[in-house]
């Protein structure tokens, strides 16, 4: 207990959530912690710069038309959809290494190593319509994102979910992620004819340092 309180005194109790799910031992590395505390940084740096892109003016759309979508956004929200049910799987299961995994990849090496460049040339564009169904589709990754992360990482997750816009008409009487609902798969019946054009898209803009994840295909 005490080298617990030491370690979360030292990098935060966010880094101490995802470091003590992700381990299956009893003893733990500080090195992975260390590595956790440096994805937190990461994770609130990325918030910023999405927000950046959706701009104070932003309002979510009530309704997001999936199927009219391009390519790049069907892309990261099947991977999003099966992320989600990943994670309630391993929540289900009490498998939580499994559901810590889902998310680290899909936050890191989906959404931020591939959407997120992808996007760049279309907010840097003249298309006023596509850059809305970005905008859309970025905020709908961002706020299920972070509801799916909350269990694990509570406090820093709800600071960033209290930068997010709301959709109009709507009133925030839900004042804190803690009581927000949960996301919950979503039956699809668009993805699976696209499913080999998305993958590529996904092998073309990686880094080439980064391994494929084996389930980035669906």
């Amino acid at each position: 207990m005490l080298h617990a309180l030491v370690l979360w005194k030292a990098h935060g109790g966010d880094v101490g959530f995802a470091g003590f799910f992700q381990t299956v031992n009893i003893n733990l590395d500080i090195l992975r912690v260390v590595g956790y505390r440096q994805w937190c940084n990461k994770l609130w740096n990325v918030i910023r710069f999405a927000m950046m892109y959706l701009g104070t003016s932003f309002e979510p759309s009530l309704t997001l038309d999936v199927v009219s979508l391009p390519l790049s956004c069907k892309w990261i929200l099947s991977v999003l959809n099966k992320t989600v049910d990943r994670t309630i799987k391993g929540l289900e299961n009490f498998e939580f290494s499994e559901s810590t995994t889902a998310l680290h990849s899909w936050w890191l090496y989906q959404l931020c190593d591939v959407f997120i460049e992808l996007i760049k040339p279309v907010m840097h564009g003249d298309d006023e319509e596509l850059k809305k169904q970005t905008r859309d589709t970025l905020w709908v990754c961002l706020d299920t994102g972070l509801r799916l992360l909350h269990p694990f990482m509570p406090f820093l997750t709800e600071e960033l979910w209290q930068w997010l816009p709301q959709k109009p008409g709507v009133v925030k009487a839900k004042s804190s992620i803690m009581v927000a609902d949960y996301p919950t798969v979503i039956q699809v019946s668009w993805f699976p004819a696209q499913s080999f054009s998305l993958y590529k898209i996904y092998l073309l803009v990686r880094p080439s340092s980064v391994s494929s994840p084996a389930d980035s295909s669906a």
